[in-house]
């Protein structure tokens, strides 16, 4: 539709890239852009919902029956001074000038609404081989934006893909391009490649030139990845490597809640790593957590206590404090203690006595356990 639409007023218009590439080999896609030879304004001047996206970059955002479809006018990219945006960019009415300035032959093919392909570079001769290469000089590809060497890694690990030879000494000459790569963006490309289902191909390219060496505060040890047989996401990724460097989390943009996460994930694997899970691991940290920790454990080769784990939790005695049946205004009331460190001290001896099961949850027999134990410290407090 917006393509025909497109033409109807005389402009070049067809679908580009991923798209295209995905088609062809009969994978799902839902990323549809299109490059067009009609400039910004006259692109907004044909539809209704239009967002201008990204202005200096020549896209707009068309908006049809709630699905959004990037539109971007053919354009030719000037130099590139700080290794990933072009400092300006100039609109040409030619589509080869447009797919020249793009990363990778299979990311260059064009279609037209019949499904006919236009390929400029070989881009169906490399989906053939099934390798990635660059458009023109790999070296100067990646002189001009680092960040391309992430995404040949991504698209290996999706497509099960190789990196064509000199492709991948480009990117051994210019890894260390990947510094000034804005950390969001890194993480977006890690974070996609780690959800790949062939990402062991890819990690194993990337440990042959280095970029664990080119991001050392941020891979932690990549070869712990290498030989995992199990599936695991991004998220199990990103758990080792804050286990091997816990400053990863301030390093990374990770949303509160992840931090949240991750931090706890770290704490829990610390306390687990040469000793069994406790009632208090799955009190305080809760199943799903202390089950990610253990897939952390078995990721690395160490300990599955996954069953021991779920038997815990489906015996736990009480999963809140407030269950507990002599609470701290039982303590102030009983014991005359006021001292809210004094009160908490108490009642973390009682929680653990009951989660070991060896106090039973009634209010006398932790009365009595509270005196003695007051007794027994009292000097401490």
């Amino acid at each position: 539709q917006i393509i025909q639409q497109l033409q109807s007023h005389g402009y070049e218009a067809y679908f580009v890239g991923g798209y295209v590439r995905d088609t062809l080999l009969n994978i799902e896609t839902q990323d549809i852009d299109i490059t067009t030879s009609a400039k910004v304004h006259e692109v907004m001047a044909l539809f209704d919902k239009v967002v201008l996206t990204g202005e200096k970059y020549g896209t707009v955002t068309v908006i049809i029956d709630g699905y959004h479809f990037e539109v971007t006018t053919y354009r030719k990219d000037a130099s590139y001074s700080d290794s990933r945006r072009p400092d300006e960019v100039n609109y040409v009415q030619s589509l080869q000038e447009d797919l020249a300035r793009r990363d990778f032959t299979i990311n260059q093919l064009v279609m037209d609404c019949q499904g006919n392909i236009l390929d400029h570079f070989n881009g169906k001769a490399d989906l053939k081989k099934q390798q990635i290469k660059t458009i023109g000089d790999p070296f100067k590809r990646f002189e001009e934006d680092a960040l391309r060497m992430l995404r040949a890694f991504r698209f290996a690990a999706k497509l099960n893909f190789t990196i064509e030879d000199t492709t991948v000494q480009a990117i051994e000459a210019y890894k260390h391009h990947l510094k000034y790569i804005a950390i969001e963006r890194v993480q977006d490309e890690l974070n996609k490649l780690f959800n790949y289902p062939h990402k062991t191909n890819a990690i194993n390219t990337m440990l042959q030139v280095g970029i664990d060496q080119a991001l050392p505060e941020l891979l932690g040890d990549l070869n712990s990845l290498k030989n995992i047989t199990e599936a695991y996401q991004a998220e199990d990724a990103f758990a080792i490597f804050v286990i091997q460097n816990r400053d990863c989390i301030n390093h990374y943009k990770f949303s509160k809640k992840q931090q949240r996460t991750y931090k706890d994930i770290y704490n829990l694997y610390l306390q687990t790593e040469n000793h069994a899970f406790q009632p208090e691991h799955i009190f305080q940290y809760g199943l799903e957590l202390c089950l990610k920790t253990n897939k952390i454990h078995r990721l690395l080769n160490q300990n599955d206590r996954e069953k021991a784990i779920q038997e815990l939790d489906q015996t736990l005695p009480i999963r809140r404090t407030c269950e507990l049946t002599f609470k701290g205004e039982d303590i102030i009331k009983t014991l005359k203690i006021k001292n809210r460190k004094q009160i908490g001290f108490i009642i973390d001896y009682l929680l653990l006595e009951v989660l070991h099961k060896r106090l039973e949850n009634k209010p006398e027999d932790l009365k009595k356990a509270a005196e003695t134990y007051l007794s027994k410290h009292l000097k401490e407090f």
